[in-house]
């Protein structure tokens, strides 16, 4: 087993169908901008390194071992990852939950012995089969949960009142140099980056209402790559096309639509 073979950079737990889809949005983003960064896989089952060699010539190193085994985790270098995505297991869709829950919380044990500060330590993005499990893995410490029931039946419904929609979702949540992403730009200074320099967010958006700073913003903006406003990640809630009343702070996020990865 190598040692901190994850420092600085993502870590995919469990190797299956869902786990392909994440390296090929990976692959598609760093081609279009977003920084690279090495990609481990931690599989609990053995792979077979001649089926995925597509992915190791990209890069991909892939190690085998239990994700619920902190020493484990300690020893590959989790607690110096960038993110941690941990996939579904749909093979085992009666415990997938239950042990993603158990990742999470061996991860941020680990964390807190490393004596990690909670803004500086990985973020954790997990996927859960149950709506009702939601809860269960962000109390757990997960980052982000996203979950196929819910979020399946929610695009079922807008379908219903416009099957054109669905177009829509599918291109924003895939990566393409051919078409946009939602992206969003951080105005303070964190572990992970600091999108906005300090110069720029006093200039052009602080104590700004939502409307100047979306002039503010198409007029930074490359007429190359044309970028929009779409709202404002400010705590855990994400405003979008906020009302007039409200204006911006040092310490939200612009949440912007753009072709790629906009550098301001």
């Amino acid at each position: 087993m190598e040692h901190n073979t994850v420092n600085r950079g993502m870590l995919v737990i469990r190797w299956n169908e869902g786990s392909k889809r994440v390296l090929t949005e990976f692959f598609e983003a760093f081609d279009g901008g977003v920084l690279e960064r090495a990609t481990t896989v931690l599989s609990e089952d053995k792979v077979n390194k001649e089926e995925v060699q597509e992915y190791v010539s990209q890069g991909v190193t892939f190690l085998t071992g239990n994700a619920t085994d902190k020493a484990l985790l300690d020893l590959i270098g989790a607690a110096k990852s960038y993110s941690v995505v941990i996939v579904a297991d749909e093979e085992h869709p009666e415990v997938s939950d239950a042990r993603t829950v158990l990742i999470v919380l061996a991860l941020n044990t680990l964390f807190r012995e490393k004596g990690i500060e909670a803004d500086a330590r990985p973020k954790i993005c997990v996927e859960v089969m149950q709506l009702t499990s939601v809860e269960s893995a962000r109390d757990a410490g997960a980052d982000a949960v996203v979950c196929q029931q819910q979020m399946a039946l929610g695009l079922l419904a807008q379908c219903a009142f416009s099957s054109r929609v669905l177009a829509v979702y599918t291109d924003l949540l895939t990566y393409s140099k051919d078409g946009c992403e939602i992206y969003l730009l951080s105005s303070a200074a964190t572990r992970h980056c600091r999108d906005i320099p300090d110069a720029i967010w006093d200039e052009h958006f602080e104590d700004k209402t939502f409307f100047e700073a979306s002039d503010s913003l198409r007029r930074l903006a490359n007429a190359k790559a044309p970028m929009a406003l779409l709202g404002i990640a400010r705590g855990e809630n994400v405003l979008l096309l906020p009302k007039e009343g409200i204006r911006l702070a040092k310490g939200d996020d612009l949440v912007v639509l753009a072709w790629e990865r906009p550098r301001l």
